[in-house]
């Protein structure tokens, strides 16, 4: 056993042998804290000596996978930018939304799903005190209610992170991409540059009527039970298409527009439909 596993080993069994000295604290909000004060000694001290010869200062030590320790000792990692984690957030909003659930929750589950896909980079503390990739995830989410994927306020006006109707549609599009082509990989899914440009170069291509002609068919037949709720889509996936992805640049590197489209009636129109329509797709199709 190396020195590095004694101590893992030794910390573990003082942990141990210290949890019946712990003690419960109640908030007023109903959460709990676990206290135990010897723990805390050896935290604080810890953390003194990390400070006193400058180790790991800035890192996030509370995320950790395969890759991130792979990267301290490989060279050419590089922080994930936000528009990297766009698709793949969205996607797990879509499969994970549950009514009263906080973005942080959602932003630390979703880190822990996709933490093998993170460097060292990606869990450096910046000078605002957040994790680097807490807050692309953050910018990211800034994008993708730009792009009305995700509405900003449910039925009752109050914050929510539920994917719009053309946000859900979407993950049925690239799902249908897949469909047709077996043999792609699913980049679209990852938090990487490929996969970013998977998103990008397939949503410019939604733009192209033969796509959407075809995309609309087979949306129709799985939504032959539910005619008006097609209709929906169809009008909502055409204005989309029309407002939105024609007033943008979409590369394989981001996605930039003018920012006067957010002040066009026509934008402002689609926005409110889309907070206020609260169909759920996962459960039609």
């Amino acid at each position: 056993m190396d020195e590095k596993q004694q101590i893992k080993q030794s910390l573990s069994e003082f942990i141990k042998n210290s949890v019946e000295s712990s003690h419960i604290f109640g908030f007023k909000d109903g959460s709990e804290i676990k206290l135990n004060k010897a723990i805390y000694e050896i935290q604080h001290h810890l953390s003194n000596e990390l400070n006193k010869y400058g180790i790991n200062t800035r890192l996030d030590v509370g995320i950790i996978s395969a890759s991130i320790t792979k990267s301290f000792s490989e060279a050419g990692y590089k922080p994930h930018k936000s528009e990297y984690y766009a698709y793949p957030f969205l996607k797990y909003l879509y499969h994970h939304f549950k009514v009263g659930t906080e973005l942080l929750e959602y932003i630390d589950e979703f880190i822990d799903e996709n933490k093998e896909n993170l460097s060292w980079q990606d869990i450096v503390i910046t000078k605002t005190g957040a994790t680097r990739c807490k807050t692309n995830i953050r910018f990211s989410l800034n994008l993708l209610r730009d792009l009305h994927l995700v509405r900003s306020r449910n039925e009752n006006d109050k914050r929510t992170l539920l994917p719009t109707v053309i946000g859900q549609l979407l993950i049925h599009y690239f799902d249908w991409i897949n469909e047709k082509h077996s043999a792609t990989i699913r980049l679209e899914q990852s938090i990487s540059f490929g996969g970013y440009g998977y998103f990008g170069g397939h949503l410019a291509r939604l733009k192209e009527p033969d796509v959407m002609t075809e995309f609309l068919t087979h949306i129709k037949v799985k939504l032959a039970s539910n005619p008006d709720d097609y209709n929906k889509i169809k009008n909502y996936l055409k204005r989309f298409t029309e407002i939105i992805l024609n007033a943008l640049t979409v590369t394989e590197s981001g996605i930039k527009y003018d920012a006067s489209l957010k002040k066009t009636p026509e934008y402002k129109l689609l926005l409110g439909e889309l907070n206020t329509d609260f169909i759920f797709l996962r459960k039609n199709l």
